[in-house]
Formats: C-alpha cells, sequence, structure tokens
C-alpha cells in the first residue's frame, strides 16, 4: 500500500488497472482517490507505530545514525516524527531539519506527513512565535498567534 502512494506511477497505474476489472462500475479517478488516500492513512498508522517503538532515549543517537546513513523518504520520516516526539518545544533544531526534508522532498505526499506531523505537534505544544511562524512559512500553511492566557 504504501509503495503506492510513494512509489512508481506505473505501480500505481497496474494497481488501478487490476481494481477496475474487477469493478467496472468505478472510474478510474475514484478508484485513484481511493487507493491514495487508503496509502496515505497506512503510511501514518505504520510511521506512528514505528515511531513509538523506537523513540527510546537510549537509542536515539543509533536511529540519528541509521536515517543519515540511508538518507530514503522513510528513514527521513521516522527521524523527523521522533525529533519531534522528544522536543519540549518547536525550536531551531527542529525547524532546520522541516526545512532540509522540505527541501530534499519535493513530494506532495512526503509534504502532507512532514506538514500533518508539525501542525499536530505544534497543536499540542506551545513554542516561540517566530519560530512557529517560519515553520508555518515553510509548509505555506497560514500562521495564527495563539492566545496567552
Amino acid at each position: 500500500m504504501v509503495s503506492l502512494a510513494i512509489g512508481s506511477q506505473e505501480e500505481l497505474t497496474d494497481q488501478i488497472a487490476y481494481i477496475r476489472e474487477r469493478r467496472q462500475d468505478w472510474d478510474t479517478d475514484r478508484i485513484r482517490r481511493v487507493l491514495e488516500f487508503m496509502s496515505f492513512l497506512w503510511t501514518l498508522v505504520n510511521l506512528e507505530m514505528v515511531v513509538d517503538a523506537v523513540n527510546v532515549p537510549e537509542i536515539r543517537q543509533a536511529i540519528n545514525s541509521v536515517v543519515q546513513r540511508e538518507g530514503i523518504p522513510a528513514y527521513d520520516l521516522i527521524g523527523y516524527c521522533s525529533l519531534l516526539d522528544s522536543a519540549n518545544t518547536l525550536g531551531e533544531s527542529e525547524r532546520d531539519e522541516l526545512r532540509r526534508l522540505w527541501e530534499k522532498h519535493n513530494d506532495l505526499f512526503i509534504r502532507r506527513v512532514l506538514s500533518l506531523r508539525t501542525q499536530a505537534y505544534m497543536n499540542t505544544h506551545r513554542s516561540d512565535a517566530s519560530i512557529e511562524q517560519s515553520v508555518c512559512s515553510i509548509m505555506g500553511v497560514r500562521y495564527s498567534a495563539r492566545l496567552v492566557s
């Protein structure tokens, strides 16, 4: 499932044709949307399970080494989510890592995962407004200042 979302267009096209043969009442666009949505959700679920399993302070350095050595999208996402989960606030290092990954992966799917995970973090943690504003700028989302109580 995940490879459909981040793999080749040819794989996705083959799967669409396979499903279309069995469900002739579905049009190609509907099948594509369903496959992309299911792949996205499946990726998020698996990503969260992996990050939860490996996010242990004692092995943080080993995780970082694997992420840097492999340099593929899945490991980049695991490393970034692990970084967020271990951060007390959104700081310069998290912002800089987001910027690096955003520039490295000019892929809508990867960027959606990065954006969703970062915004979820921002909704549950308080951070410096200037950092949050620059993070929103990187992702191309509107920044809204929070009321401080």
